[in-house]
């Protein structure tokens, strides 16, 4: 797996499963748009309905009440997570769990405190979970 940016505003979902499938963005993207369509941010179903275009599936897991830590400690590598930045957040955001201490995202360094979303030029590999991030689910992604 490697890191794709997002190359529209809201293309994180497109961006991680990319980074996921190991695709170009612009593959990753036709999954889940027609050409000339604006991205306007994706939900859950709607990522596994693309990795069931590129003939994987996707398996959603939803977290109970639970801490950030022991949440993390649940996800698979290779899992695409679904989160809020923070409590205030409206719109969803999507990573990918490279390694046990590894996480895809699409955004660049910086560009998940600013209110609005962008596209990206290089995105960033993540170390360290941020502050105030919370995982809401994961999408544990096989091949059919």
């Amino acid at each position: 797996m490697k890191l794709v940016p997002q190359e529209d505003a809201l293309g994180c979902a497109i961006a991680s499963v990319a980074a996921r499938l190991s695709l170009p963005y612009s593959s990753a993207r036709r999954l889940f748009v027609a050409d000339g369509v604006n991205v306007s941010g994706f939900s859950r179903r709607e990522v596994i309905s693309a990795l069931r275009l590129a003939g994987f599936t996707g398996v959603l897991t939803r977290f109970g009440r639970a801490s950030t830590s022991s949440r993390l400690a649940r996800i698979p590598i290779g899992a695409i997570v679904c989160l809020r930045r923070n409590r205030a957040d409206r719109v969803l955001h999507y990573v990918v769990r490279q390694a046990k201490c590894r996480w895809l995202d699409s955004l660049d360094r910086g560009a998940e405190k600013k209110a609005k979303w962008r596209a990206s030029t290089g995105g960033q590999v993540r170390t360290t979970w941020p502050r105030g991030w919370v995982p809401l689910s994961f999408i544990d992604v096989t091949r059919n």
